[in-house]
């Protein structure tokens, strides 16, 4: 009896064995799968918070020139990259304002709107 209960539970060992390395397998694609997604999710919600800023500096600067305050030529801030606005007023009078920043991937970007100051 002693002897067939030592056969069973070396039986059972490996058995224990598969169990786990299935266990880990299954785990692997799950993690293989998720972080993929997650990774991309955070670099797609850092390219909006860099755009966004871009726009909220436009923003602040068309104010300025709207009431004839000096504009920031160059806009730093931790965490974002460096903010260059440019000024270029046309033949009809009209002042168009730029952002120029670069994004995640170090491609050069910009946002602009058109003021008629008068």
């Amino acid at each position: 009896m002693k002897f067939l209960k030592k056969v069973l539970d070396k039986q059972n060992e490996g058995s224990i064995y598969l169990e786990i390395l299935l266990a880990f397998f299954v785990w692997l694609v799950i993690l293989s799968t998720v972080i993929p997604s997650f990774l991309h999710l955070t670099l797609a919600r850092k390219e909006i918070l860099i755009e966004h800023m871009g726009n909220q500096i436009l923003s602040r600067q068309v104010q300025k020139v709207i009431y004839d305050q000096p504009i920031e030529p160059l806009i730093e801030q931790e965490g974002y990259p460096a903010y260059y606005t440019v000024v270029q007023e046309n033949m009809e009078g009209m002042k168009e304002i730029c952002v120029y920043y670069k994004s995640m991937e170090n491609e050069e970007k910009h946002v602009c709107r058109t003021i008629n100051k008068q």
